[in-house]
């Protein structure tokens, strides 16, 4: 729910216009890691989320966990009890949940040639294995920072479904802390619609989940910096 994974690519590709080779980028509400994944392709990122389970998973991933191929309703359903340390809570919750929302019922079946848990077990290892970092942090906590690097936010969207696993995110908050830091760094923003910042981007696409199935809406990234987009372009094209 809210993956990036069809549009990754393209707004990793606006956010590199500007992103020196080997410049680090902060992909702050992680999420599914398809961006995390496609901004390594330039350089470092550093993988965070707020969601502590999540984070527990990627990170036991990393040190060699292997995920399960095979999920009852039942294992699903106790998944939902464990600590969030434990791997296999955040692997049920957002993998073997239908729409990868969390613990929004069992997925049942196939998608496409693979089942659920052999598609979420796929991808996770898949994901992992071409990053080096997971983090807990909340990214409304951070405090802003004149710094080498670049911010790239994918937060819960305004007016949609929010996330049960965690607390309503403050949205008010996001815009006022994001502010902030596009006075210090380059800061990009994915969103329907965001009242700040410059918009560089946007692919129109329609719904797949629940009530918003179907539903046309516009995916959009924004760009929040110290200098105007076309200035920041000027002088990634220039070296300076």
């Amino acid at each position: 729910m809210g993956g990036k994974s069809r549009i990754a690519k393209q707004l990793a590709a606006e956010i590199n216009k500007i992103r020196r080779p080997g410049q680090l980028v902060w992909d702050a509400f992680c999420g599914g890691l398809s961006m995390s994944v496609a901004l390594s392709e330039k350089g470092p990122v550093s993988s965070t989320d707020a969601n502590v389970a999540l984070i527990a998973l990627y990170s036991a991933v990393k040190a060699g966990w292997q995920p399960p191929t095979e999920v009852g309703p039942d294992e699903y359903a106790r998944a939902k009890t464990l600590p969030d340390t434990d791997p296999m809570k955040a692997f049920c919750g957002f993998g073997c949940s239908f729409g990868g929302k969390w613990f929004g019922g069992y997925a049942k079946g196939f998608n496409g040639p693979l089942t659920y848990p052999q598609l979420a077990a796929r991808n996770v290892v898949r994901s992992v294995s071409k990053l080096q970092t997971f983090r807990v942090e909340c990214f409304l906590s951070a405090q802003p920072e004149a710094c080498d690097k670049v911010l790239y936010l994918d937060p819960p969207y305004a007016g949609t479904t929010q996330y049960s696993g965690a607390p309503p995110f403050d949205h008010s908050r996001f815009i006022d802390r994001v502010r902030d830091w596009g006075k210090l760094v380059p800061t990009f923003v994915s969103e329907y619609d965001f009242p700040i910042g410059e918009l560089i981007w946007q692919r129109a696409s329609r719904g797949t989940l629940g009530k918003t199935h179907g539903i046309p809406h516009v995916e959009r990234l924004y760009y929040i910096g110290p200098t105007s987009w076309s200035e920041a372009l000027r002088r990634a094209e220039s070296g300076d």
